[in-house]
């Protein structure tokens, strides 16, 4: 029968050599090593390619050696032939083309035994390739300035292909990264400056070596700060900004398009003898550098910039200003005189421009500030931007504005208040008031003036100015009236204001005026007038809740009026809202609430349940400590106000707050098993439930003490926390976790496998679930044995040939606990141990066919058989000692090895016995071949070193050529008398190579012995006479018959007679001398006489 094994172990290392044994475990067949196989895994091909160049036609390769056994490395480039490395990783391939893409391989060789005589064969890896590119050849260029800060490069090499592309250098420095093709341009340059430039071809990163160094400019920077200037009418003076920075070496000026000419000076030319007055020009400059800048047409060029023009024309006559005509106290109109040689007039105020006006003599100003001093200047233009100069300032003031309110009330029966406000836009440095068209009062920076009155009956008539001081002309200057009237007022009012809501005051008046209406007005540096009020009480709605209001009313008849007092009252403050509950623990409570939505509060007042009110001041917040825990409690919060020395209070907004329960104390955590946790705990609390939490998070709700906790994954770790709960709060969780494990469950995919007679070897696989940190091995009901490994353990101290029930028992380690939990013992296997190596006892020689083995073993078990293997190929089964085997060739040595078989386990083999059959004991036979001689000789098979000859004298030894030993001299029919001994002598080597005798039993020959007598013919001479005799007589007789038969058949047939040969012969019948005629066929006669000579 054959087998196919195919090895799929994935930690086989490749490129090594690995030796297979099979051993047949079956009782039919030998249990004996079967010849060893040799095989290779194939090696891995190298990693980690490398390629650089080395100049254009060379390239160097490289790689890593790869995971596994190797013997060398083949190379190759573009499936050339296969160059042979050895053991070496590096090589450099030649003669190559420059600018060209080559493959480069890799291939890992090894060489292994593959057949036990040593015979090698040679295993390849796949290749491994990368790409290498050969440089170009080094490049040429040619290059041209673009613009003061660029200059465009055309590069070019000998191989004209496409993929070359190229890096442009400026010095040392790589101008950018980006790679170029046919032009590529430098950028971001400095202008007027030399630059080194060089290129780099790059064939797929392969880089040329540098070009030649080419010396080029960028364009000088064009001319900056250009400015003209009109000396006369015949001169112009054309300036600019010299860099000074090295990258100008000169400049240029032409005028109207003409010649260019070099510059008196590096920043300044003067232009002269021009065209008359009012004449315009037109003005170029250029930069000129000093290098050269382009030489793609085989010339080069001198750079030069960009010309910068400009246009001038002579000096006009300075303007002057004559008039400033205020209209409005924001505007004023500037008036000058007209000059005839200008174009347009720049106006100028307070040092900034302002307008551009035609040929025109005046200006509104119209943005003026009232009752502000300006200074205002004009400059003529012509043909711009040639201007006169600047005309002689011009000083002014505008109006100021008047005071937009005006009032006249009346202090009392004899006095009338003027009153009014400050202009709101522009200055005012103060005030005039007139009453009755009298004389102007001035009253500074005063905004009211009281006036005396003798008749409080009249209407009085008040005119109020604003006024500045011009320092720029010495002037004050006056705004227009503002008229107000008034008259005196009745008696003065007392008004009282008394909260009333969150939105009204209540105002009530006392006083004697019969008549009277009172004009009211709440919070006076507001002026909030109320309507006229005709009746009191009156009560002011609308306002805002929680604000302090002062209120003033006049008593009014007739147009006459008097102030009351100032009554200060407070609407009641808003309510807090949004109330609720933070931070709350096991013994405090923090509540929240927000402000009023309106209106202003100075303060909170907080009770709790019905306790003295506590006062809160600057926050929306307020903590009770020392609570009890799981309890309700009761809160109202008010918002207050300080009004005129009194408090006022809002509503009072309930809440409740709840004070979270203890946290419960967790007595102990105990694992069930594999899946369940049994949890006790408690706490002082009353009538609150609680929720179970696993490494913190929340797993069951409304759970008992003790309770299991149930589906957990075997042989993992649980922190376990319980929260309280009760009214809606949730304590914190234990203070103190519990840390346990649940039992580890079972291990998966027990076996044995045997490994001697008092060992079995378990594997096993960890627990699909959960963790096992080290495991208990457990025979039949004995003390689980701890294991060092976490998959295989040798079990020792076994019975030989004996089987037994093994379980293993999963363990770990909690380190929550540092406790070690054992789980319940695995479904158990079967394993047996192998049975005990049977031991070899001398053989003993029984005869030249036959050796008798003797053997015992230790296992006295009536299940275990024995197995005899001769010569690795004879299998003998089922046994016993002595083991006698026969049919054996005479001296042959032949090896034995036992092998004890039980439970369907082999035990390992026996050492070997060797022993030899005896040699074969001589065959002894004597023989005469003559009258004088006696032979002794013997027979022999089988394998013997020599033949020991005694012939009762002297001892012979005899090689295996030699199988006889003759005895001559004798006298025909001698008889003598023989004593001979003969021994097959033996060598034969035992297991450990020491020789002992394996010879064979004696034999023996004796008695007499006697040679031949005389002899004819070989027999003796009586013997041989006597034969002649016979056969002359049945000659004779056999010739008369034949003669008989002829005559009868000539007388029958008288036919002619055949022409015939006379022959004459002796006839060997008849007596010698007579002669006898006859006739007869010559064939005949042949046969006859051929017969007749074998007589």
């Amino acid at each position: 029968m054959t087998s196919v094994f195919v090895d799929a172990n994935t930690n086989l290392v490749p490129g090594t050599l690995y030796t297979y044994n099979a051993v047949c475990g079956k009782e039919s067949c030998s249990s004996v090593l079967g010849e060893y196989a040799y095989q290779c895994t194939q090696p891995e091909k190298p990693v980690i390619l490398l390629q650089s160049p080395i100049s254009t036609t060379e390239l160097k390769f490289s790689f890593t050696r790869p995971v596994g056994g190797s013997t060398g490395f083949f190379v190759s480039i573009d499936n050339n032939p296969l160059v042979d490395l050895s053991d070496n990783v590096v090589h450099t391939f030649s003669s190559l083309t420059p600018a060209t893409t080559y493959t480069l391989c890799a291939i890992t060789y090894f060489s292994c035994q593959i057949a036990a005589d040593g015979s090698q064969k040679i295993y390849n890896s796949t290749a491994a390739c990368i790409s290498g590119y050969t440089p170009p050849s080094k490049p040429t260029f040619t290059a041209c300035a673009s613009g003061s800060n660029a200059i465009e490069i055309f590069p070019n090499t000998t191989e004209q292909k496409s993929e070359i592309e190229f890096l442009m250098y400026n010095g040392a420095e790589l101008v950018d990264t980006k790679l170029i093709n046919t032009k590529g341009v430098s950028r971001n340059l400095a202008a007027g400056t030399n630059y080194s430039l060089s290129v780099i071809a790059s064939y797929f990163d392969s880089l040329s070596i540098p070009s030649e160094v080419g010396i080029y400019c960028t364009i000088p920077t064009i001319p900056s700060g250009v400015e003209i200037e009109a000396l006369s009418t015949t001169s112009i003076r054309l300036t600019w900004t010299y860099p000074n920075d090295g990258t100008v070496d000169s400049y240029e000026v032409n005028i109207d398009a003409g010649t260019w000419v070099a510059s008196d000076s590096l920043d300044t030319h003067v232009f002269t003898g021009l065209a008359p007055e009012y004449e315009e020009h037109t003005l170029q400059v250029r930069s000129v550098g000093g290098c050269i800048s382009c030489d793609t047409s085989g010339s080069p060029e001198s750079s030069v910039s960009s010309p910068v023009t400009v246009s001038m024309c002579s000096i006009p006559l300075t303007p002057v200003l004559n008039g400033f005509s205020p209209i409005t106290p924001s505007s004023a109109m500037l008036t000058w005189n007209v000059a005839s040689d200008c174009d347009s007039y720049i106006v100028e105020r307070n040092g900034l421009e302002i307008a551009v006006l035609g040929n025109v003599s005046q200006y509104m100003d119209t943005t003026l500030i009232p009752g502000s001093a300006y200074t205002y200047k004009l400059v003529c233009r012509k043909c711009s931007p040639i201007v006169s100069s600047t005309s002689a300032e011009f000083f002014a003031c505008s109006t100021p504005e008047s005071p937009p309110f005006c009032e006249a009330i009346g202090i009392n029966d004899h006095g009338i208040l003027n009153a009014w406000i400050y202009p709101s836009n522009g200055n005012a440095d103060g005030f005039t008031t007139t009453i009755e068209n009298g004389s102007p009062v001035n009253v500074s920076s005063a905004l009211s003036h009281a006036y005396a009155i003798s008749d409080p009956t009249r209407f009085y008539t008040f005119c109020v100015k604003s006024y500045i001081y011009c320092s720029a002309t010495g002037e004050v200057i006056e705004s227009a009236c503002f008229n107000c009237s008034g008259w005196s007022s009745p008696e003065a009012p007392v008004l009282t204001a008394v909260s009333v809501s969150t939105t009204s005051i209540r105002l009530d008046v006392t006083d004697n005026n019969q008549g009277a209406f009172y004009p009211a007005y709440r919070n006076l540096d507001l002026f909030t007038n109320i309507p006229s009020i005709n009746s009191f009480p009156y009560t002011d709605t609308g306002l805002d809740c929680g604000t302090n209001y002062s209120y003033f009313v006049y008593s009014e008849r007739n147009g006459l009026r008097n102030a009351s007092n100032t009554a200060d009252s407070c609407t009641f403050p808003d309510d807090p809202h949004s109330l609720s509950e933070v931070d709350v623990s096991s013994s405090s409570l923090q509540f929240i609430w927000q402000p009023p939505e309106c209106g202003l509060r100075d303060g909170f007042n907080v009770i709790m349940d019905a306790g003295a009110p506590t006062n809160v001041y600057d926050v929306v917040t307020k903590t009770f400590t020392g609570l009890t825990s799981a309890t309700q409690f009761s809160l109202s919060v008010a918002s207050y106000i300080y009004c005129n020395s009194e408090i006022v209070t809002s509503n009072y907004i309930p809440i409740f707050g709840y004070t979270k329960p203890l946290p419960p104390i967790i007595a102990s955590a105990i694992p069930q098993d594999t899946t369940s946790i049994t949890v006790t705990f408690s706490t002082t609390d009353s009538g609150v439930t609680f929720n179970l939490l696993h490494f913190g998070v929340e797993v069951t709700q409304g759970i008992t003490s003790p309770h299991v906790d149930s589906g957990l994954t075997p042989g993992s770790p649980y922190t376990y926390t319980v929260v309280a709960m009760k009214y809606g709060r949730r304590s914190i969780p234990t203070e103190v976790p519990v840390l346990t494990c649940t039992y580890p469950d079972f291990v998966e995919k027990l076996a044995w496998v045997v490994v001697n007679s008092t060992v079995v070897g378990l594997s096993w696989d960890p627990p699909l679930l959960g963790r096992a940190d080290y495991y208990y091995v457990q025979e039949g009901s004995s003390t689980p044995r701890i294991s060092q490994s976490t998959a295989y353990v040798n079990y020792t101290g076994l019975t030989p040939a004996t089987c037994f029930n093994f379980a293993m028992l999963s363990a770990l380690f909690c380190v929550g606990n540092s406790q070690n939990y054992t789980g319940q013992p695995s479904p158990a296997v079967r394993g047996c141990t192998r049975p005990s190596i049977p031991t070899w006892s001398a053989h003993v020689d029984f005869n030249s066919t036959q050796l008798n083995l003797n053997f015992a073993t230790v296992d006295n078990l009536a299940d275990v058989v024995i197995s005899i293997t001769r010569d690795s190929s004879v299998v003998f089964k089922d046994v016993s000692s002595p083991f006698e085997d026969s049919g054996l060739q005479p001296g042959s040595r032949h090896c034995y090895t036992l092998v004890s078989r039980a439970n369907n386990v082999s035990s390992f083999t026996s050492a070997q016995y060797c022993a030899c059959a005896i040699a074969m004991t001589p065959e002894l036979k004597v023989e005469s071949p003559d009258t004088s001689t006696l032979v002794i000789s013997w027979e022999m098979s089988g394998a013997y070193d020599h033949v020991e000859y005694n012939d009762g004298s002297t001892t012979q030894q005899y090689t295996s050529d030699v199988t006889s030993v003759t005895q001559g001299s004798l006298s025909a029919a001698t008889c003598v008398t023989l004593s001979v001994t003969a021994i097959a002598k033996h060598t034969c080597l035992n297991a450990a190579g020491v020789q002992y005798d394996a010879d064979s039993l004696p034999a023996t020959l004796s008695g007499q012995h006697c040679t031949d007598t005389l002899t004819i013919l070989g027999l003796p001479w009586f013997v041989t006479v006597a034969i002649i005799v016979v056969c002359v007589v049945v000659v004779v007789a056999i010739v008369a018959v034949v003669i008989f038969l002829i005559i009868k058949l000539l007388a029958a047939s008288p036919k002619p007679v055949p022409t015939h040969h006379t022959t004459t012969s002796k006839n060997l019948w008849e007596d010698p001398g007579q002669d006898t005629t006859y006739t007869t066929n010559n064939a005949f006669n042949k046969r006859a006489i051929h017969n007749l000579g074998k007589y």
